[in-house]
């Protein structure tokens, strides 16, 4: 994939678009077309980008609605082995709405308006985590589009997550309905249901 691939043609019809790329050139190109369309931009870094340091991607990131990336990446933007701080201190040099921190098997954490949001991880046994942090940025995407509460979002994309470690392979996502399921077989069938209403 090139900039030259990304239009406001391919961007028809959507209301979120998601670069999960490392290169920065991709991720100005799909910003900058879909926020003259109208449209949000959530960013999954990338330990590439990561590396690159925040005084190189920070104009890139800059007004992105929702930017994900795992602890060693908030580790390694925000120079701090504490990811509370470090999150922090990447959302004081970077305009982000959501800045959103995978912890593994310890859960997520979201950082809005100064604010810190925590959600844990569900206890499953892990077969294969390949695809989980995807799994997880998709998840939240939809809980997102949705406008689903923040911790509501942090508790949907954990779930969807949960899921797909317990199965081999990088493709192995859950679908909707078995999320839904597992949300409602772990006492969360408020929820369960709210995503059910806002989907009909």
């Amino acid at each position: 994939m090139t900039p030259n691939d990304i239009t406001s043609d391919v961007m028809s019809g959507v209301s979120h678009v998601h670069v999960a790329l490392g290169r920065v050139e991709i991720i100005e190109a799909a910003k900058r077309i879909a926020k003259s369309l109208g449209l949000t931009v959530s960013v999954d870094g990338g330990t590439p980008l990561a590396r690159k340091g925040l005084d190189v991607i920070k104009d890139v990131i800059n007004n992105v609605d929702i930017w994900f990336m795992n602890s060693f990446e908030a580790r390694e933007l925000g120079h701090s082995e504490n990811v509370v701080r470090a999150a922090e201190n990447i959302a004081s040099r970077v305009e982000v709405r959501e800045l959103i921190v995978t912890l593994g098997s310890r859960g997520a954490l979201l950082l809005r308006d100064g604010e810190v949001k925590y959600s844990d991880a569900f206890k499953v046994p892990p077969v294969d985590t390949t695809g989980a942090g995807d799994t997880f940025a998709a998840a939240y995407v939809v809980a997102s589009v949705l406008d689903l509460d923040p911790i509501d979002k942090l508790i949907f994309a954990n779930a969807a997550a949960s899921l797909k470690v317990m199965r081999r392979g990088a493709r192995s996502s859950p679908r909707l309905n078995e999320v839904i399921d597992f949300l409602e077989s772990l006492g969360y069938a408020k929820l369960a249901d709210e995503i059910l209403n806002k989907l009909s």
